[in-house]
């Protein structure tokens, strides 16, 4: 099984391995929205096989009890772009978005908090560890960290301004990937980051981690490929 989100609020799913995709959901405009509001749709995540979540254009956030068969709307409290949600179980998770916005639920979406990043710009990642630590990253060389479930976020200090828009975990080791080629690299769980040589001045966008072997995708078909400890 499988799920992906496009522009024009659609959500498509295959239960083949991505041979076909079928669609299963498209949003209208939302009530109170302006005329102009094209909706989006931008990351899409499921807890377990049931509760799955969208977020998108305008504040939207939509979930579905019942593995995709039917979606509804959360109330987000925010007309900001909602680009990326993670949730580490079936009532905790996090939304990032414009304007250095994070919301909190620890009720399955029923309610959501804003939180404080204690920045401006736009977020683009966010990847947890465990239930209390979790990192975002964003435009301007933008990453924080939390480790008490968002009660306070904590602004990393790194050389570069570039957007960065992926991160990834598998232990301790992390890799942050943005525009310019720039990757960066943790060994400390995400308290520190050093950049590392990509070979590469192209946009950086896709980031997967499996075991040791990390993969690197973007602009111009580049796709790299790092192997070690």
């Amino acid at each position: 099984d499988g799920w992906l989100v496009t522009s024009g609020a659609r959500i498509f799913r295959t239960q083949n391995g991505g041979g076909i995709w079928d669609p299963v959901y498209k949003s209208g405009t939302l009530p109170g929205a302006d005329k102009n509001d094209t909706p989006d749709f931008y990351s899409i995540t499921f807890s377990s096989k049931k509760h799955g979540w969208v977020v998108g254009t305008h504040g939207r956030i939509l979930h579905t009890a019942d593995g995709g068969q039917s979606w509804e709307s959360q109330n987000s409290g925010t007309k900001e772009e909602l680009v990326h949600l993670k949730f580490v179980n079936e009532k905790q998770g996090w939304v990032i978005g414009d304007k250095g916005i994070i919301l909190y639920t620890d009720d399955g979406g029923q309610n959501w908090e804003r939180q404080n990043s204690s920045v401006a710009g736009h977020l683009y990642h966010i990847e947890t560890r465990g239930k209390d630590t979790a990192v975002i990253v964003g435009e301007k060389g933008i990453i924080i960290r939390t480790s008490n479930t968002g009660d306070s976020w904590e602004r990393i200090a790194v050389d570069t301004k570039e957007t960065l828009v992926n991160v990834a975990f598998s232990g301790n080791q992390g890799w942050i990937v943005g525009w310019g080629g720039t990757i960066l690299r943790s060994g400390d769980g995400g308290k520190s980051w050093v950049e590392q040589e990509s070979g590469t001045r192209s946009n950086l966008y896709g980031l997967a981690v499996v075991k040791k072997d990390v993969w690197v995708s973007g602009a111009e078909g580049y796709v790299l490929k790092y192997s070690g400890n």
